[in-house]
C-alpha cells in the first residue's frame, strides 16, 4: 500500500512538473547550446505551431483565431520547409464596417470592375488558407511554391550567388528559417517565456540595406533613406519597433530538455501590447500618408480618428490576447 501511495505521489509530481515547468533545468547556457547543437546536426526535423488568439486592431477588426504551422526537414545538402496559415476567423465591429466602407472604395479603383463589400472581405479572410513549400539545395538554390486555398499563386527559384546582390538578405532570412525557434521564442529559468527579436531585426536590416544600395535615386539631394522614413513614420528606428514598442504583460513556459538541448517547448504569451495609443497611432497613419505622397487621403485619417478605439486606455490601440507556441524537435 505504501509503495502504491508513493507511486501515486510520483505521478502527480510528474504531471505537475509537466504542466508548470521544464523537465530538465534551464541553464544560462541552454538557449545558446540548443542552437549550437541544432546547427551542427545534419539530419533533423522540427514542427512549430503558433496560434494567435484575439488580435484586436483598434476596436475595428478582431482576428479571433489564426494558426501558423511550420514543418522543417533537414537532410544532407537539403532543407525542406512547409508552412501554412489556417483556421483564420475574423470579426469586424460596427466601427470597423464604417472604416472598411470608407477605405475600400479608395483602394479599389472605380474602373477595376471589382465590387467588394465588407461582407465579401470578411468571408475571404475567414476562408483564407495560405500554404507554401520552400526547398533549399546545397545553400545555392532556393525553390518556392506559394498557394492560396490550394492553388499556386507564386512559384519560382532563386540562385544564391556567393557574392550576389541578394546574398546578405537571403543569408539572414535562411538563418532565421533554419534556426531552432528558441532563437526567437524561448523559455526562461523562472518558468516564463521571452521574445528575442534580434534575428528578425537582422532580416529587416539586410533587406533595407539591399534596397538602399540598389536605389537609383540614392545620390539625389532630396533622397531620404528608408531607415529614416521608418523613423519619420513610426517615431522610432526599425530595430526599436520590436524591442521598445512591444510589451508582453505576462507569460509562461513548459518544456522538455535533454542534455541541455530543448526537445519540446510550449510557450504562452499573454496581453501583447503594441505601444501606440490613439494619438500616436493617428500620427503614424498621417506620417505614412505624407511619406507615400497621399495627402489627399488625410480626410480618411480624420474620420478614422472618431472610430479608432484603445484596447487599453492611453496605452495601446492594438493588442493580442495570447500567443501559444508549441515546438517539437528531432535530432
Amino acid at each position: 500500500m505504501k509503495k502504491f501511495i508513493i507511486l501515486i505521489i510520483a505521478v502527480i509530481l510528474v504531471l505537475a512538473l509537466a504542466l508548470t515547468g521544464c523537465s530538465g533545468k534551464i541553464k544560462d547556457s541552454t538557449i545558446s547550446n540548443t542552437q549550437d547543437v541544432w546547427d551542427k546536426t545534419e539530419n533533423k526535423s522540427a514542427k512549430d505551431v503558433i496560434t494567435i488568439y484575439n488580435f484586436k486592431i483598434a476596436g475595428l477588426i478582431i482576428v479571433d483565431n489564426a494558426v501558423i504551422t511550420i514543418e522543417r526537414k533537414f537532410e544532407k545538402n537539403k532543407v525542406a520547409i512547409d508552412f501554412a496559415l489556417s483556421d483564420m476567423k475574423c470579426t469586424v465591429t460596427g466601427s470597423g464596417r464604417s472604416v472598411l466602407s470608407l477605405v475600400l472604395p479608395q483602394v479599389i479603383p472605380p474602373d477595376s470592375g471589382i465590387n467588394l463589400s465588407v461582407d465579401d472581405l470578411v468571408a475571404i479572410l475567414n476562408n483564407l488558407n495560405l500554404s507554401g513549400k520552400i526547398t533549399l539545395t546545397n545553400n545555392k538554390k532556393l525553390d518556392y511554391d506559394i498557394k492560396m486555398n490550394g492553388s499556386s499563386i507564386q512559384t519560382g527559384s532563386v540562385e544564391i550567388q556567393e557574392n550576389g546582390e541578394y546574398n546578405e538578405s537571403i543569408k539572414q532570412s535562411i538563418n532565421l528559417l533554419t534556426s531552432h525557434l528558441s532563437a526567437v521564442f524561448a523559455p526562461s529559468k523562472d518558468g516564463k517565456a521571452v521574445f528575442n527579436p534580434s534575428k528578425l531585426n537582422s532580416v529587416i536590416k539586410s533587406a533595407i540595406e539591399y534596397e538602399e544600395a540598389n536605389n537609383p535615386n540614392i545620390n539625389e539631394s532630396d533622397y531620404v533613406p528608408i531607415s529614416q522614413k521608418i523613423i519619420n513614420i513610426m517615431g522610432v528606428s526599425y530595430n526599436k519597433i520590436l524591442t521598445n514598442k512591444i510589451n508582453i504583460v505576462s507569460s509562461k513556459s513548459k518544456c522538455k530538455i535533454s542534455k541541455d538541448f530543448i526537445k519540446e517547448m510550449e510557450l504562452d504569451y499573454f496581453n501583447i501590447q503594441f505601444l501606440y495609443n490613439k494619438k500616436q497611432l493617428m500620427k503614424v497613419l498621417k506620417n505614412a500618408l505624407v511619406e507615400m505622397g497621399q495627402d489627399s487621403y488625410a480626410n480618411i485619417v480624420e474620420k478614422l480618428d472618431g472610430l479608432v478605439q484603445e484596447v487599453t486606455p492611453n496605452v495601446s490601440c492594438i493588442e493580442i490576447e495570447s500567443i501559444n507556441v508549441v515546438s517539437k524537435y528531432t535530432i
